[in-house]
């Protein structure tokens, strides 16, 4: 489980300005960046907005439903 730190809320900030997120978005795309690194395998992330979608695809992560 990942809990949201401060460094994950910085991370996600970081995150929300590049990619244009909003504030739960950029938290779920921070997070599964940090699960992949900590588990060091492949992480399927699940989502139907938009604009999260493209950011997930834009860092290399598998997102269902596909396009």
């Amino acid at each position: 489980a990942l809990e949201v730190s401060d460094s994950l809320a910085r991370f996600a900030g970081e995150l929300a300005e590049k990619h244009r997120l909003r504030g739960f978005d950029a938290i779920h795309l921070a997070s599964a960046l940090t699960l992949k690194v900590r588990v060091k395998d492949r992480v399927v992330a699940g989502c139907f907005d938009e604009r999260l979608w493209e950011a997930l695809r834009a860092v290399d992560l598998e997102v269902v439903p596909g396009r």
